[in-house]
This record gives C-alpha cells, structure tokens and sequence, in this order.
C-alpha cells in the first residue's frame, strides 16, 4: 500500500515538475535556506520543519499554476501521501506561524532577490558584504544548467531533460514522503535533507560524469578536489565539506539512505519516462542496473525498489 502511494505521488510530482522545469525558484529557495542557515547563522530556516514547509509550499504553488483547474491552494501531490500531516505543516508555518510565514517569504524573495539580473539592493548589499557568500549561492545556482546525462546518453527528448537541481528537488520531496510512510525515526532528518541538497555541487566544476565511462574512474577524485575548491572562502567551509565527504564515504544511515534516494530517483523517472513517451527500455535498463549492483539488498527502501517491477 505505502508503495502504491509513493508511485503515485512521484507521477504527480514529476508531471508538476515537468511543466515548470524553466520558471520554478524551489531549489533556489533551498539553497538560500541551507547556506543562511550556516553561514549566515539564521538556524531557524535549516530545520527540519522548514525544508518540509518549503517543499510543500513550492509543489502547491505549481499545482495552482499547472494544477486540474480548481484554484483551491492544497497539498497535492503530497495529500496523496498524507493529507492531514502535510496540511497541518502547512498551517503551521502558513496559517498561524508568524515568523515561520515571515521566513518562509524572506527565504523566497532573498533568492529572488540573489538571482535578480538588475541588482537588487539585496544583491548588492551582499555582494559589498559578503562577495564569497554570493559566490557560493552562484555556485549552487548552475546545478539548474547541469543537464543529466544519463538521459542524453538514452536519447530521451530533450523536453524531458532533467537538471541537476530537478533532480535533487525530486530527491527532497522522495526523501519526506518517505519519512512519513517508513520506520526510518534513526534518520537524522535535517542531514538527510541538506545532504541532498548538497550532494551534487561537485558537478558544477567536473561535470555530471556517467557511469561505465573511462572519466568515471577518476571521478571521485576530481570531484573531492572541487568541494574543496568551491568551499575554500567560507567561514564554515568545514561543515559543507565534512557534509558533502560524509555523503560520499556512505558511512553514515543518513548518508547510506540518501544514496538509496540518489539511485531510485532515475529508476522511477525512468518508469514514468517509459509512460510518458511510450517507450519501453529506460526502466528495464535502469532496474536492472541497480539490481544487479545489488543497491537495494537489505535497505530501507528495498521493498520500494522492487515493488517496481510489477
């Protein structure tokens, strides 16, 4: 049942994803709120509770803009999952939680504000303030160009295309529909969540490097470099590489299960790809992959994974 639902909810989120893939701003939102949370010392916009309110505010909003016509603001994709919990995330920061309301908008305009093409005053105050901090939001900002190229590579038509920012975006809203339907309470949440969101960054530099391919084997390497490198000038440059470094050695929970969600994500976009565009060879070459690598033996979201292949 809760594999039913999951599939569901990620055929909607896609669907909604798809029709917004030039114009959406979440993933700048997230980035805004991970790194204020850090760098700038605004703990109250990198908790758990945030990133889940961010997500649902920005997956309603596509759903007024792209929705099935009626203007009500709710929660689909996510009432598929859990209606009651997600609208009450929702009032809670929304509704009747002032300075979460209040942050909610300050994180969303400040990255308007940080993307603006005629410098913003916010723009400018951060780039005469705090020129590494713009740097690195800039950094983030190009995971939306970084083209995967797994789905190049399948010759998928280029309308379907996913970034590297989809990608994570998709990661984020799998990741929390998870933590409600599965047992996964030794989960450092707020990890998981931030280690998605940085989990790519290395790609800005190196590239999206794809498997089975002769740069693959000294990708881990070049990657590591370039952490190192887009992190050097900030004041809390340790917590970001030690996150992204954690995320890379799998030797955490957290860093085990989001590897899971890195690894699945392909494989239910495939499914929904196959769909979508009535082919079928994208799933099949993605399941059996991860199948054979043997990704899911033994892990939280085994039972997801091969619920798939029905």
């Amino acid at each position: 049942m809760e594999e039913e639902k999951i599939l569901k909810f990620y055929d909607s989120l896609v669907a909604l994803l798809q029709k917004n893939k030039t114009d959406y701003n979440s993933f700048d939102e997230f980035v805004t709120a991970f790194l204020c949370g850090h760098e700038l010392g605004d703990t109250g916009v990198c908790t758990t509770e945030f990133y889940e309110s961010l997500l649902i505010t920005s997956i309603a909003f596509f759903n007024q803009l792209h929705g099935d016509g009626n203007n009500k603001f709710n929660m689909h994709p996510f009432d598929i999952i859990d209606e009651a919990y997600y609208d009450n995330l929702r009032k809670e920061y929304v509704t009747e939680n002032v300075l979460g309301y209040r942050r909610l908008l300050f994180t969303s305009q400040f990255a308007r504000e940080l993307n603006s093409k005629s410098n913003s005053y916010a723009y400018l105050m951060v780039q005469n303030a705090r020129p590494e901090y713009l740097g690195i939001y800039k950094e983030f900002g190009k995971l939306k160009e970084i083209i995967r190229q797994g789905w190049v590579k399948r010759k998928v038509n280029p309308d379907f295309n996913e970034s590297d920012a989809t990608h994570s975006l998709q990661m984020l809203a799998l990741a929390s529909v998870c933590f409600r339907l599965y047992p996964l309470e030794h989960l450092d949440k707020q990890k998981v969540y931030e280690m998605i969101i940085i989990h790519e960054i290395a790609e800005t530099i190196v590239g999206d490097i794809v498997e089975n391919s002769d740069e693959h084997l000294t990708k881990s390497e070049k990657e590591r470099i370039a952490v190192h490198k887009i992190f050097a000038n900030l004041q809390y440059k340790d917590y970001f590489i030690n996150l992204w470094e954690e995320f890379e050695s799998r030797k955490s929970e957290e860093a085990k299960f989001v590897y899971e969600l890195d690894k699945l994500d392909p494989v239910l976009k495939a499914r929904y790809l196959d769909k979508e565009l009535g082919r079928d060879d994208l799933f099949d070459d993605f399941y059996d992959y991860e199948e054979k690598r043997g990704t899911f033996i033994d892990t939280p979201l085994q039972k997801l994974f091969y619920s798939n292949m029905y």
